[in-house]
C-alpha cells in the first residue's frame, strides 16, 4: 500500500492467485510503480474483521489462533486519500484511567490557577463579571472539549470491550463442547481399536454362518481341544464321517471345521439299535415323521430290497459279547418317498433270502407307522420272491398285507434290467421282428461289423462298448451307451436297409430306458420328462418296447428269459401306478424312484468309508449302517435320529457339497447313469 508504513507485530498475506482478485488489490494498492507480486505483502490493518476466518484446528488444540484470511477478500481500510475508518483501537484498562485522571487534573490546577474566575473581582462591575462569566476563556473550552472526547472514547472502548467479552464467552463455550466432542470420539476410537471389542465384532460375525463350536475354534486356533457341541453339531460331523472317514479326519486334523473326536461320536449313537431285523429306531423316525407331516403325498413310499456281498470272515462284538460270522451276503431293506426325496434303511440282516412272509411283514410295519406302501422294487436274483408273489408277464401285483384293498406293484430294477439285455445281447444273439412278420439277428459280430466301416468319433461307436469285460458288464453306463440313440443312427447309416429293423429296435431300447429313468419334471428330451408330462408319446414308447420284448426271438431257448420277464412287468407296473397316482390328485411320476438307486447309492457308501475297502465284513457294515442312519437329516425334531435325505434340487449348499461327498453315484442324479458308473456289486 502507498500510505502504509509497514507496522510491526501485525500478519502479512500474500497476494491472490485469482486474475480478477489481483488486478482488485493492485487497483486499491495505487502505486505508481510496478508490484512484485512474488514478494509483496499485506498487512492485516487493511481488512474488516469480517475478511478472517476462525483458525479451529489451533483453538482444539489449545495452539495460539492464527489470523487466517479468506480466498475472496479485499482490502478495504487504511486505503491512500481515505479516513481511518477503523473502530477505535482497544485500550488496557490502566492506560485508560491514567487518561482520565491527567484531563482531571488539568481541570483542577485550570481552577487553581484561576480562582476567582466565578467570583465578581474588586472594582469591576457586576456585569462585566457576568460577561467574564458566560464568556471563559478559549483555552477552558480546549480543555471541556478533550474531556468529553475522552469520555466519548471510554464508552465506545467500554461497549466494545463488552461485545468482545460476550464473543469471548460465546467462542469458549463452543470451544468446550468441541473439547468434549473430541474427547468422546478418543474415548470410542480407543473401544475400537481395543481387542476385546475386535473380538465380540468377529463373534457377532461368525455366529451368523458358524455354530458355537466352530466360532470358538476360530476365535482360538491355538486351543487344542474344543468343547460345547450341540446335537446339531454332533449330526452333521455324524454326515460327515458317514460320507468319508479319511474326510473327516483331514478337516478335524487341520482345524479346517469344527469336529468332535469318535469318542463323542460313539456315544452319541450308542444307544440305537442296529442289530440284525427290523431297525426299530428307523421304524420309530418314521412314524415320528409321518406324524408331523400334513400333506397326504409325502406318505405314498417304495420298499427297496438288495443284496451285496460282505467279507467272510468272524468278528467278536465286545459291546453285544458275541460273535458275527462268517457271513457271505447283507441284505437291506430301504423305503423311500415317492413323491418325496426321503429315503431311510428299516431292515437288515445277514445270508438270509428274502421271501413273501418277510415282505408282508416289512409292509405291515411300515403301514402301522403311516406310511402307504405303492410299489416294491427288487432284483430278478430274487427268484424265490418272484414265484412265492406269483409275478409273471401278466401278474404284476400283490395284495397290500395291512390293507388288501389295494394293491403293492412289483417293479424289477430297470437300471438291472438293461444290463442284462446287453449281455445277452453280446453274448449270444437276438432277432428282432419287422412289421411283415420276418426276423432279422443281431449280435457282437454284427456290430463289430458296423464298426469296422464308421468311426468312434462319429457316432461314439467304441470297441470298449462291444467287448466290455469284468467290472465294465455291472456298469449302467456302458450298457446306455451301447444301447442308445447314437448306435441305432450308426447300424442305419452304415449297415443300409440291412440293418434297419436292429436300429429301430436299439431306439425303441433307448426311448424305453428314457422313459423309465426320469428324474426331471421338464426335459429337453419328451421321454426324459417325468411320467405324465408327455403322457402319449412315452405310452407309445412303452407300447413299442412291449411289442418288441413280446415278438423278440432268443437262440438260446423258446421261452422268455427272467430279463424279458422283467422288462414286461415294469412297463404294466409303471402304467397301473400312474393311474393310481391320480386317484390321489398327482399328475406325473419320477421313474427313478421305482428302481434301485438309492439303495445302490447305500451300498456304495458302506463301501466308500474305509477307503479301499471295497468289502467290509458284516459287523463293520452294521457300525457304518448306524452312522448313516444319523448322519443326513435336519428335516424331523429328532437330533439323535436323524433320516436319511437325497438332494435333487436342493437349494442348501451345504448339503449339495455332502451329498457329493458321498458318493460318484449320487441318489438323485439318475439322469448320469450313462456317463457315472454304477456300484461295482458282484452278483450272482
Amino acid at each position: 500500500m502507498s500510505t502504509c508504513r509497514n507496522p510491526n507485530g501485525v500478519s502479512y498475506f500474500r497476494f491472490p492467485k485469482d486474475p480478477d482478485l489481483l488486478k482488485l488489490w493492485i487497483t486499491k494498492c495505487k502505486r505508481q510503480d510496478n508490484i512484485n507480486i512474488k514478494n509483496a505483502r499485506m498487512c492485516e490493518l487493511h481488512f474488516a474483521q469480517d475478511c478472517f476466518e476462525r483458525d479451529l484446528r489451533s483453538e482444539l488444540l489449545g495452539l495460539n489462533p492464527k489470523k487466517l484470511l479468506k480466498k475472496t477478500s479485499v482490502p478495504t481500510l487504511l486505503l491512500p486519500n481515505q479516513k481511518d475508518l477503523r473502530p477505535p483501537m482497544r485500550e488496557s484498562n490502566a492506560r485508560h484511567a491514567k487518561r482520565q485522571k491527567q484531563a482531571k487534573a488539568m481541570i483542577v490546577d485550570r481552577t487553581d490557577d484561576n480562582p476567582t474566575s466565578h467570583a465578581p473581582r474588586r472594582g469591576t462591575s457586576p456585569a462585566k463579571d457576568v460577561a467574564v462569566q458566560c464568556n471563559p476563556p478559549v483555552k477552558d473550552q480546549a480543555i471541556q472539549g478533550g474531556c468529553d472526547a475522552v469520555d466519548k472514547a471510554s464508552q465506545c472502548n467500554t461497549l466494545y470491550e463488552s461485545q468482545l467479552r460476550a464473543k469471548v464467552k460465546r467462542l469458549d463455550l463452543s470451544l468446550k463442547n468441541e473439547k468434549m466432542k473430541v474427547s468422546s470420539l478418543r474415548k470410542e476410537i480407543k473401544r475400537l481399536n481395543s481387542k476385546k471389542h475386535r473380538e465380540a465384532m468377529v463373534k457377532d460375525t461368525l455366529e451368523k454362518y458358524q455354530t458355537g463350536a466352530q466360532v470358538r475354534q476360530s476365535l482360538n486356533r491355538k486351543s487344542k481341544f474344543v468343547r460345547g457341541f450341540t446335537n446339531e453339531d454332533i449330526a452333521r460331523a455324524l454326515t460327515i464321517r458317514s460320507m468319508s472317514s479319511r474326510t473327516f479326519e483331514y478337516l478335524r486334523k487341520n482345524k479346517l471345521l469344527a469336529l468332535p473326536c469318535r469318542q463323542t461320536l460313539e456315544k452319541f449313537i450308542q444307544h440305537l439299535n442296529c442289530e440284525p431285523g427290523m431297525l426299530c429306531s428307523s421304524i420309530d423316525i418314521l412314524t415320528k415323521k409321518m406324524e408331523a407331516t400334513t400333506s397326504s403325498h409325502e406318505k405314498l413310499s417304495v420298499l427297496c430290497i438288495g443284496q451285496m456281498e460282505v467279507r467272510k470272515c468272524s468278528e467278536w462284538c465286545p459291546k453285544q459279547k458275541r460273535t458275527f460270522g462268517p457271513h457271505k451276503k447283507l441284505l437291506i431293506g430301504q423305503v423311500r418317498g415317492l413323491t418325496d426325496s426321503w429315503n431311510q434303511p428299516v431292515y437288515v440282516n445277514l445270508d438270509i433270502t428274502m421271501s413273501k412272509n418277510l415282505v408282508d411283514e416289512i409292509i405291515s410295519k411300515l403301514e402301522m407307522s403311516g406310511l402307504q406302501i405303492l410299489a416294491l422294487v427288487f432284483d430278478l436274483e430274487n427268484s424265490k420272491l418272484i414265484s412265492e408273489l406269483g409275478l409273471t408277464s401278466e401278474r404284476y401285483s400283490f395284495a397290500n398285507p395291512a390293507a388288501p384293498e389295494r394293491q403293492v406293484f412289483a417293479f424289477p430294477n430297470v437300471p438291472h434290467l438293461l444290463k442284462l439285455f446287453r449281455n445277452h445281447l453280446l453274448d449270444h444273439r437276438c432277432e428282432f421282428q419287422d412289421s411283415q412278420g420276418n426276423y432279422f439277428p443281431l449280435g457282437k459280430k454284427d456290430l463289430e461289423s458296423v464298426l469296422a466301416k464308421t468311426s468312434s468319433t462319429d457316432f461314439k461307436l467304441s470297441s470298449k462298448l462291444i467287448h466290455c469285460q469284468g467290472s465294465a458288464r455291472h456298469k449302467v453306463r456302458t450298457a446306455a451307451q451301447l444301447l442308445s440313440l447314437t448306435t441305432s443312427k450308426a447300424l442305419a447309416n452304415i449297415g443300409g436297409e440291412t440293418f434297419l429293423v436292429q436300429a429301430e429296435a436299439i431306439r425303441t431300447v433307448n426311448d424305453w430306458f428314457d422313459v423309465m429313468n426320469s428324474n426331471k419334471a421338464h426335459d429337453p428330451k419328451k421321454l426324459s420328462c417325468a411320467l405324465g408330462m408327455n403322457y402319449e408319446d412315452q405310452v407309445q414308447a412303452l407300447d413299442r418296447m412291449q411289442r418288441l420284448v413280446e415278438t423278440m426271438k432268443n437262440c438260446t431257448v423258446s421261452s422268455q428269459l427272467p430279463f424279458q420277464s422283467g422288462i414286461l412287468i415294469s412297463i404294466k407296473s409303471v402304467k397301473a401306478l400312474f393311474e393310481e397316482m391320480k386317484s390321489f390328485g398327482l399328475n406325473f411320476l419320477f421313474t427313478t424312484h421305482v428302481n434301485q438307486d438309492c439303495l445302490e447309492t447305500l451300498f456304495s457308501q458302506l463301501r466308500a468309508s474305509k477307503g479301499s475297502n471295497q468289502h467290509p465284513s458284516p459287523l463293520e457294515c452294521l457300525q457304518r449302517l448306524r452312522i448313516l442312519m444319523f448322519g443326513k437329516s435336519h428335516d424331523i425334531d429328532l437330533p439323535n435320529l436323524p433320516v436319511e435325505e437325497e438332494s435333487y434340487e436342493d437349494s442348501s449348499t451345504e448339503r449339495e457339497c455332502v451329498s457329493k461327498l458321498a458318493t460318484h453315484d449320487t441318489a438323485g442324479d439318475a439322469s448320469n447313469r450313462r456317463d457315472e458308473p454304477d456300484a461295482q456289486e458282484t452278483r450272482t
